[in-house]
């Protein structure tokens, strides 16, 4: 979900009006107050037209991180590989056919493959849904990183985690939840994680 308060937040930072932004993002000053006052969300290239301008992740304007700056230098090169060219990049490596990704994250397969061949839109709740599941970033998907692939995301380990079906049953569950369930989520799972550290550390002390 496109966060309109963060938009408001940094053209104020930067101290400039609805109208200079627009100017400065090639649009109109109506598209400016619109997304402001959550009257509609930006398209994909005015997303990252506002993230290159003001320096920070697409993520932090979807809402998925509260991480501001990117890992990018320059401007986007998200015109070279598409959005549904990365989706379908991406599937291919974990080795999924787009019936069994439709059903992982509970999509139309239809709906999947005219994504992947850019006849349809990708929506923003849709960009961090992708992201998600595959762990990538929106900033991935929108073309403004390109990560190495092989080595740093799609691991062997990752592929089996999403090709369990009661791991992928709970992942999509988690998905599907909303922030604040996702934020408690996070939080439980770090308490677990860090009474097993004490326990492996009592271990190593009564040795």
């Amino acid at each position: 979900m496109f966060r309109s308060d963060r938009l408001v937040k940094w053209r104020k930072r930067k101290k400039l009006t609805q109208e200079q932004l627009a100017i400065k993002v090639n649009i109109t000053k109506a598209s400016i107050s619109n997304y402001e006052n959550g009257h509609s969300a930006p398209p994909h290239e005015t997303l990252v037209a506002l993230a290159d301008f003001f320096g920070i992740t697409t993520d932090y304007l979807l809402g998925r991180t509260n991480a501001t700056f990117p890992q990018v230098k320059g401007k986007s090169n998200h015109f070279v590989l598409g959005i549904g060219e990365r989706i379908k990049k991406l599937r291919e490596q974990t080795g999924l056919n787009q019936l069994e990704l439709s059903k992982k994250i509970g999509m139309n397969n239809s709906v999947l493959s005219r994504i992947e061949s850019g006849k349809r839109p990708v929506e923003h709740d849709e960009i961090n849904q992708f992201a998600d599941f595959f762990m990538v970033t929106g900033d991935y998907l929108l073309g403004r990183t390109d990560p190495d692939m092989d080595n740093n995301l799609l691991n062997s380990e990752y592929v089996k985690l999403i090709k369990n079906p009661e791991e992928t049953l709970f992942f999509r569950e988690y998905l599907e939840s909303s922030e604040e369930c996702k934020k408690e989520l996070r939080h439980f799972w770090k308490i677990i994680k860090d009474a097993e550290k004490g326990r492996k550390l009592e271990d190593r002390q009564g040795e």
